[in-house]
């Protein structure tokens, strides 16, 4: 049976949801997708080591700026609740992606959830915000290069766990990637770090994704056996 160490999702599908939403009060699918992404997190807890979340890709910035902007202020909105969630379970939160590009307001959560609950020993979870795979690779590679000139070694000598520590920061690659929405590519995300991984592609949208669905997943894997090439 494989064991779950990783756990990593591609949340999909909450614009689709909110335009079928047909509840007289229009929900927001991004808000929807949050909090949906919280009961993950908190089923998670105990369970598994470390999760990750595909949340805003680099490349979102072209949708309109009232979307944009709309998800920027559900970050900062729960930005409190995602603290208290963290220390209620001792979860460690740290962002990835270009986070000083992110607009102001935003980046500030971002630090000082990191900082709230860098002592937190439990499950480590990771954000992905404003992230490219393309670009955590090409970063890691001018961040090699230069420690390696700076120490006076020669980029020839630069080795694979060397670089691997620059452009990821988990303690254990994805062993399953869930992506909702039906689509089944990547997008992106996590380049260096699904070598190996499984892949699980669901129909329904992100909002809809419920525990019963990532339970189902999960008794999938007790048939899985990763060789890992051998």
């Amino acid at each position: 049976m494989m064991k779950l160490n990783h756990v990593s999702f591609i949340m999909d599908g909450n614009r689709r949801w909110e335009r079928a939403s047909i509840s007289e009060k229009k929900a927001s699918g991004h808000e929807m997708g949050l909090l949906n992404m919280m009961e993950i997190i908190k089923y998670c807890s105990g369970k598994i080591d470390e999760i990750s979340f595909f949340t805003f890709s680099s490349d979102n910035w072209n949708r309109s700026i009232k979307e944009i902007y709309k998800i920027m202020k559900l970050a900062s909105k729960y930005s409190s609740l995602l603290i208290e969630e963290c220390a209620s379970m001792n979860i460690r939160c740290k962002f990835i992606g270009d986070l000083k590009n992110l607009p102001d307001f935003v980046y500030e959560e971002v630090i000082d959830i990191e900082r709230k609950t860098k002592n937190n020993t439990g499950m480590k979870l990771y954000i992905a915000i404003n992230y490219s795979g393309r670009k955590a690779i090409l970063e890691a590679c001018k961040s090699s290069f230069y420690k390696h000139i700076k120490s006076g070694k020669s980029s020839i000598d630069m080795t694979e766990s060397c670089f691997s520590s620059e452009v990821s920061p988990f303690s254990n690659d994805p062993d399953i990637c869930i992506r909702t929405g039906g689509g089944k590519r990547i997008s992106d995300f996590l380049l260096w770090n699904f070598s190996y991984t499984e892949f699980f592609f669901e129909e329904k949208l992100w909002p809809d994704f419920g525990i019963k669905d990532f339970e189902k997943i999960i008794s999938k894997c007790s048939s899985i056996r990763k060789n890992l090439g051998s």
